[in-house]
């Protein structure tokens, strides 16, 4: 990097460890997912009889950190059916956590890692493997994304993100479905 860092997207990492898999199915989770019943179970279920699926989960969002306050209460010890249903519904056509093949995977090469910082980096990967052929499935797998600090303000000031949304948009626009042809990806560099 010669002195300068470059602030990769999550996704980068993602890759990192999809190379580094031996399965035939990969989970790609965000850290903050509470598992509310056999989550990973449900989410491999349908791509093994569909490889071309996107397992993702019911999910809801702990906006508020009550649900987050549950838990620590509660010391890990929370049930499907004490509060998954008065939390928001989670956006799961995201991969915050969804079950795809490592075929899939890495036909459309992975997260493009032209993405830096943070913002349409997820939307870019999930629309190549959508043009790829991939699908959702809704599974009964249910998870609830844990309160965090989110920032909720104006992102089109920070460039990285401006210029996310153009390489998302470009992508988009040029129908592309393999990204990261012209380099090794999936390693440190």
């Amino acid at each position: 990097m010669h002195g300068q860092i470059k602030r990769r997207v999550p996704g980068y990492a993602v890759n990192i460890g999809a190379k580094l898999s031996m399965g035939k199915i990969i989970i790609i989770s965000d850290a903050e997912m509470f598992h509310l019943n056999d989550t990973i179970g449900h989410l491999v279920r349908p791509l093994e009889i569909d490889s071309n699926y996107l397992g993702i989960p019911i999910a809801r969002d702990d906006t508020t950190g009550c649900f987050l306050t549950l838990v620590e209460n509660m010391k890990g010890q929370v049930f499907t059916n004490t509060c998954n249903r008065s939390f928001p519904r989670l956006n799961a056509r995201l991969p915050f956590l969804m079950s795809l093949s490592r075929k899939s995977f890495f036909s459309v090469g992975g997260y493009d890692e032209d993405f830096t910082g943070r913002g349409w980096e997820d939307h870019d990967f999930i629309d190549r493997l959508r043009r790829y052929g991939c699908r959702h499935f809704e599974t009964e797998a249910q998870t609830i994304h844990l309160f965090h600090g989110r920032y909720n303000g104006d992102k089109s000031q920070f460039p990285e993100y401006i210029y996310n949304h153009r390489l998302y948009d470009r992508n988009k626009r040029e129908g592309r479905v393999v990204c990261n042809t012209d380099r090794i990806w999936g390693q440190i560099s």
